[in-house]
């Protein structure tokens, strides 16, 4: 049995993509729900300071509660993407198993 390089390349492709393809819609709307609502806090805050309505320390409270919305945004975003690159890698992985045993003959785990 021949190594058909151009083939395995061709699968490996095509399996990372089929894997990225959904991860990649779900967190392109989990990042503009998040970004969403980080804007709106960020315009309500501003109004409400501009008007006089909040206190210093409401401002400095408020205001350390949307840094640590954006902290949590990028841990989030860290870890599905640690998640996103596993996945890929399995995939791809796998590809690369059965080519192995194809054509070698041997099972691999």
């Amino acid at each position: 049995m021949n190594f058909d390089f151009d083939e395995l390349l061709t699968q490996m492709t095509n399996a990372a993509t089929a894997t990225l393809g959904p991860d990649l819609t779900a967190l392109s709307g989990f990042s503009q729900r998040q970004l969403y609502a980080m804007a709106t806090q960020a315009k309500l805050l501003s109004e409400a300071h501009a008007s006089g309505q909040l206190s210093s320390d409401a401002y400095e409270f408020l205001l350390n509660g949307l840094h640590e919305m954006g902290q949590n945004f990028e841990a989030t975003l860290d870890g599905l993407s640690a998640i996103m690159a596993a996945r890929v890698r399995a995939a791809v992985e796998a590809v690369l198993w059965r080519a192995v045993a194809g054509l070698t003959g041997l099972p691999l785990h």
